[in-house]
């Protein structure tokens, strides 16, 4: 009898055990799910600083969760809406380096390129970002060929071949300026030999007959 009540009484701590187990995984479950809506909420209006907090609870508390990789995805794009392109860059790169699989890696691909194309500085400065842009966007095209955003890949690298034109273009005109027109023409005619020159080739013949004006005249002046 004694060892059939004790049967019994350890019966009844296991089953109280598992309810409240299931009872405690449900509730992470409400509040993960509760956590997520109030976060997207947050991000849908607007309010991308509240929302980065919460995605980065959805992360640390609920490691594993079928919404971390939306979680640290939207962390970038919440980082890319303020404008602060740096910090999208390593939210989108932490993605792709830890969630390979996942299907937010190809957007997060072309928005790191775009974020280096919104830090690269204008034509007359370093174009160091422009080229790191150039390189995702073919990446990205390399690797998803028939995207949506394949068309706004290409129209964006276009866009860095025309900083890396211009950037030239100037250089030729700094030298024209300063009289020194062999400099100039070979500036102007290094951007006839670059990719993409047409959008530029206006620009580039008015230069390069200019030059070449005062070249002729130079030439004539001291019988060279």
């Amino acid at each position: 009898m004694e060892k059939l009540l004790l049967m019994i009484i350890g019966l009844s701590l296991l089953m109280s055990g598992c309810t409240h187990k299931n009872k405690t995984d449900v509730t992470k479950r409400s509040s993960l799910v509760d956590l997520y809506r109030n976060a997207m909420e947050d991000y849908n209006n607007h309010r991308y600083n509240q929302a980065i907090n919460k995605f980065k609870i959805i992360i640390f508390q609920y490691p594993g969760s079928n919404k971390m990789e939306e979680a640290q995805f939207y962390i970038g794009e919440s980082y890319f809406n303020m404008k602060k392109y740096t910090d999208a860059i390593n939210e989108y790169s932490f993605l792709v380096n830890s969630f390979v699989g996942s299907k937010y890696v190809k957007d997060a691909k072309f928005k790191i390129a775009v974020c280096y194309y919104y830090l690269s500085p204008p034509p007359t400065l370093d174009q160091t970002d422009t080229h790191r842009a150039e390189d995702m966007f073919n990446e990205y095209l390399e690797l998803y060929p028939d995207s949506p955003e394949a068309d706004s890949a290409r129209a964006m690298i276009q866009k860095c071949r025309l900083k890396y034109l211009k950037k030239t273009l100037n250089t030729a005109r700094f030298y024209y300026k300063l009289g020194k027109y062999e400099s100039a023409k070979i500036y102007i005619e290094k951007a006839r030999n670059m990719k993409d020159h047409d959008l530029v080739i206006d620009e580039i013949n008015a230069l390069l007959k200019k030059i070449n004006r005062k070249l002729k005249k130079h030439k004539s002046k001291f019988g060279e």
